[in-house]
Parts: structure tokens; sequence; C-alpha cells
């Protein structure tokens, strides 16, 4: 994707903007000083164009503006660069957040600190759920959230002895089963066992509200709600990372 940056499109234009302040010369030969400048200057241009990715304006800005030794030539090149420029923008749109989304675009420690040490498997999908936010992708946020909650839920299962299941309800079955077996065992919980049973309650809600909902493709989320529900799952790993890590 291409990201849209302002400066490389100011700079091009200061950098065109320069190259036709020669028009306002009045003599039919350019000066030497001022066909060196410009011969650097095609460059600035193309490389601006680069960025863009605005090939044929690039491969205009060397061939077509290097070289010039006229004021008709080079007003006559000017023309043809800007109608070029101009004909490679037509149809072309350029993306980025709006200000108060930026702080969620490619935010590699959205989530904070703990989570980002504690679950690495999650960081890649952290980092483009707020993304797919800033972008008005609402949907794919969640798609992205759930995804990493599973890593968190992978962690639980490792902290209570369960291993790799095939879905979350089996995770959530077998946690359960575990946690159950400690409890008769024992008759009381320990203070880590009643973390990991809150914390599978709480996993056991998301699946129904979120996790399998999000799974058809009937469903689908405002940018609105799927703020709440990244602050929401923000908050539940950070909560976890108290306890538990890959």
């Amino acid at each position: 994707m291409l990201v849209f940056n302002a400066r490389p499109f100011a700079n091009l234009l200061l950098a065109l903007a320069k190259n036709q302040e020669p028009l306002t010369l009045h003599s039919d030969r350019l000066p030497d000083n001022t066909v060196y400048a410009m011969n650097s200057a095609s460059d600035e241009i193309a490389s601006h164009c680069d960025e863009l990715d605005l090939p044929v304006s690039a491969e205009m800005a060397r061939n077509g503006l290097k070289g010039i030794k006229s004021f008709l030539h080079l007003r006559l090149s000017m023309n043809q660069m800007m109608n070029t420029l101009l004909i490679e923008l037509n149809n072309r749109k350029f993306y980025a957040p709006t200000r108060n989304m930026w702080k969620y675009f490619e935010n590699s420690s959205l989530f904070g600190g703990d989570v980002f040490a504690n679950f690495p498997s999650a960081n890649e999908d952290i980092q483009e759920a707020g993304t797919c936010l800033s972008l008005d992708r609402a949907t794919a946020c969640v798609m992205h959230l759930n995804r990493a909650l599973e890593v968190s839920l992978l962690a639980l299962a490792n902290a209570v002895g369960v291993t790799k299941k095939n879905d979350w309800g089996a995770y959530i079955r077998e946690i359960a089963k575990e946690l159950d077996a400690r409890m008769k065992s024992s008759g009381v919980r320990s203070h880590d066992e009643q973390f990991y049973a809150e914390a599978l309650a709480n996993f056991d809600r998301l699946r129904h509200v979120y996790r399998n909902p999000t799974m058809h493709p009937e469903k689908t989320y405002s940018i609105d709600r799927a703020e709440e529900i990244l602050l929401a799952t923000k908050a539940f790993m950070s909560h976890l990372a108290t306890h538990l890590k890959e």
C-alpha cells in the first residue's frame, strides 16, 4: 500500500515551481547556470515522483527536463510535465488516518509494554488491528483482535497444562475441566487458579459475543464499535499479562 506523505508531494510542487522560475526570463537562450540548475532539479522532481509512485511523470522529469537550452523549449517541456503529472494523478487516491486515529496507525506497542513482552506472537495482529481501525476497516480490526486474543488463550491453556486444541471451544472446555478437577482435589482455589477461572469466564463470553459472530460474513462493525472492542481487548490482555506469558 502506498501511504500518503504530504512532504514528498509538497516537495514535488516546490521543485516544479523552481523549474518554472526561468520561464519569466525574456532571453531566448537560458543562462548556463540556469541550465545546470534545471538538470539538477529534474533529478529531484523524478525522485519525488518515484516516492509517489508516478512512473510516467518520473520518466518525463528524467528525460524531458534535461538538456534544455532555450526559453521556448523549457516552456513546452514544463507544460508537458504538468500535463503528464495531472493525468497520472487524475484517478489516484491517497489514504491517511485522521488526526484522532493517528495513535492507532502502525503502533507496535498499542497494548503497552507488558502485553508486547508477554504475548509476542500477538504483536503483529495487535498492530494490524490498530492500523485497520485507523483506516476505517472496522471489521478487519475485530478479526485481528480475535487472533491476538487467541494467543493469550493459548497462554492460559499452557499455564494449566492443557495441550494445543483446534478451536476456542475446545480450549475453554479442557481448561474448565482441569480447573474443576483441581478444585475438587484441593477443595479450594489458589490465587492463580481463581485468576485463571475468571479469565476463562471472560474468554467464554468473548467467544460468544465477538469471536464466533465475527467469523460469519453477515456480521460487521462500525468504527465506534470496533474502537470500543479494541480498548476492551487492550484492558483484558493487559490484565492477563499480569499473570500469564507465552
